[in-house]
């Protein structure tokens, strides 16, 4: 599996698509190789002028950075090649097929790059809005509903507030309107004056500011190297007043006082190009005078990030890190929206994938908090990736499916659901997936996913088993992995995981909720975490996790000595939970199949969210 790996996932999404309108037939496999793709939509193109395909590609970042990786072929090592293949289809139908990529940095970094086939396209940069169209976007909607402002400056004040920016324009204006509807008004006085203490009450307004702030932060923090610079351009601005620009060198020499490691390597030059996207963002700008120069766009940006104390310290104290590389071993696929819009990731990482659907038995050992549909949703997605048939399969349908598998001599990953099941008939099961992997004639690519519960700690052990993978929760490294994610430094990242324990749909919910759900990440932090002291959400928890009574009653008695995540040895555990050296260390490896435990240097500690539910089941009683 090489590191490029993520980038080939555009293609049976593609394919989907192009089947979903019509392109492609119903009956055509959205896992055909993206060579003969690229050729059916080439043929569907030419026999009717008329015809044409748009598609557009959303957060593309991530999708460009996976196609830049270098890949071995037979000709040596190459990048890009998933883009090249989209481009040469656009050029070969003459641009009836077309394509466009939507992104923040990495896309208008690749557009700049020659050897990138972006760079033969066009390039459009949706920045801060001009003042004529930022001021109509302010006055046309407070028009309509029925506000009209006492002086035009306070419409230049509101833009001055919010950086010419549309989003914080809205945050802005929806806060306005808000507070202007609190206020008594006759049917007489429409349509309602704005005045400037309007503008200032909102401008005053905590809530508004840190809205603003974290909106603004989102895109300061897309890469910890765009973070520093603007920290110190901020700093330079405050002592200098506002009043002049700062050339590469200067920022260079800046930046590697505060993070030689993040700057050690780059040139004037390098810098330059960071320096020219964040003026593409909207987070800087060029002096007229001299556009070697740069400068923050308003003071009112630099105000919006904190005082200047909080800068310096923030600089000083933080731990930055450099930009991600895609990982396998923290990578995850999305599979999909759950009913509620929630995007929705896979249980297992894309390492995980690559041994699950390999030639062998492998038992999944997971419980329903790790989600096992969305495992098998997964499963699906990768191996269709790979031209892999997949053959799902119950206990009552395991011989049918084995059957048919064997008849009809595809590469293929037979998925089986074996959880509940009593362990006679989960023995018997295993035996026979076990048989066919072990048939011998010439079929390297018999791969077998067994899905089982904790409760089958026996076969876990099995010699007839090549691997048992155990889902693991989300973690501070992982969400790395996760670039569209708003929790994007390690604090962020550390009190995401603090309040959420990693669990999957907790992470995913919070992430929804401060960017679908429009709650700033504090809020939606607090959200979560209240959600574990109602008995009931409590409860709920720890039957996803699915602990019997007497885990629960011997983690009763271990949590009442301990804090949320102080972790204990092995031999503490046992004094408190009254059980032998020899048991503690089967309920710990118990724990450990559940998904529950954190284990650390100084021993081990109960997941932080089982924790608090435990806590609040434990007051009720």
């Amino acid at each position: 599996m090489g590191e490029a790996e993520p980038a080939e996932r555009i293609w049976p999404v593609l394919a989907a698509e192009l089947k979903r309108v019509g392109v492609l037939g119903p009956k055509v496999s959205t896992a055909m190789p993206p060579d003969r793709l690229v050729e059916q939509v080439r043929r569907w193109l030419e026999e009717n002028s008329d015809r044409r395909v748009l598609v557009l590609a959303d957060e593309a970042d991530a999708f460009l950075t996976a196609d830049s990786k270098a890949v071995r072929g037979s000709g040596g090592e190459g990048t890009f090649a998933n883009v090249a293949r989209l481009k040469g289809l656009m050029d070969s139908t003459d641009r009836r097929f077309k394509v466009i990529f939507a992104g923040l940095h990495q896309v208008q970094r690749f557009s700049k790059l020659s050897n990138v086939p972006l760079a033969h396209g066009r390039e459009l940069l949706i920045g801060p809005l001009k003042p004529a169209e930022a001021q109509r976007l302010v006055v046309g909607p407070m028009a309509a509903f029925g506000y009209r402002f006492e002086r035009a400056e306070l419409v230049w004040r509101v833009l001055a507030a919010t950086n010419y920016q549309a989003c914080l324009v809205q945050i802005f204006c929806e806060r306005l309107v808000t507070a202007l509807r609190e206020k008594p008004v006759g049917s007489a006085q429409w349509p309602i004056t704005v005045s400037e203490e309007d503008i200032r009450a909102v401008t005053r307004s905590p809530e508004v500011h840190r809205s603003i702030a974290e909106r603004m932060r989102l895109t300061i923090n897309l890469e910890d190297r765009y973070r520093v610079l603007a920290l110190v351009i901020a700093l330079h601005s405050h002592a200098d007043g506002f009043q002049r620009g700062y050339d590469a060198d200067e920022l260079l020499h800046a930046a590697r006082e505060r993070w030689e490691d993040g700057f050690r390597s780059l040139t004037a030059n390098d810098v330059k190009i960071y320096l020219d996207e964040m003026v593409g963002l909207g987070l800087l700008t060029q002096q007229v005078s001299d556009h070697q120069r740069y400068a923050v766009r308003s003071p009112n940006v630099v105000h919006m990030l904190g005082t200047r104390e909080d800068l310096k310290l923030e600089l000083e104290q933080t731990e930055f890190s450099l930009p991600y590389d895609y990982n396998p071993r923290f990578s995850r696929r999305l599979v999909g929206q759950d009913r509620e819009g929630v995007h929705r990731y896979s249980p297992l990482t894309e390492q995980e994938l690559f041994l699950a659907t390999s030639p062998g038995l492998r038992l999944v050992c997971l419980t329903k908090a790790h989600g096992p549909k969305l495992a098998m949703d997964a499963v699906r997605s990768y191996a269709e990736a790979r031209e892999l048939a997949v053959y799902n399969a119950a206990p009552d349908t395991l011989v049918d499916v084995l059957t048919k598998a064997t008849r009809d001599r595809l590469p293929g990953v037979v998925v089986a659901d074996l959880r509940y099941l009593g362990m006679d008939s989960l023995t018997e099961a295993l035996e026979r997936l076990y048989q066919y992997t072990a048939v011998s004639r010439g079929d390297k690519n018999r791969a077998v996913i067994a899905l089982v519960d904790p409760r089958a700690r026996s076969v876990l052990d099995d010699e007839r088993v090549t691997d048992v993978i155990r889902p693991a929760r989300w973690n501070v490294d992982s969400l790395r992995a996760w670039p569209e994610s708003p929790f994007d430094t390690p604090d962020k990242r550390s009190r995401l995981i603090d309040a959420t324990g990693g669990w999957p749909h907790l992470v995913e919910r919070t992430v929804d909720l401060a960017t679908r759900g429009g709650a700033t990440l504090e809020a939606a932090l607090e959200t979560t975490k209240a959600v574990y002291a109602r008995e009931e959400a409590a409860r709920s928890h720890l039957e996803r996790v699915e602990l019997d009574v007497r885990a629960l009653t011997l983690l009763g008695t271990w949590v009442q000595y301990l804090e949320p995540g102080d972790a204990s040895t092995l031999v503490d555990i046992a004094a408190v939970t009254g059980l032998t050296v020899e048991e503690t260390s089967q309920f710990i490896r118990g724990l450990e199949d559940h998904g529950a435990l954190d284990e650390r240097e100084e021993g081990y500690a109960l997941d932080l969210v089982s924790f608090r539910a435990l806590q609040t089941v434990e007051r009720q009683a």
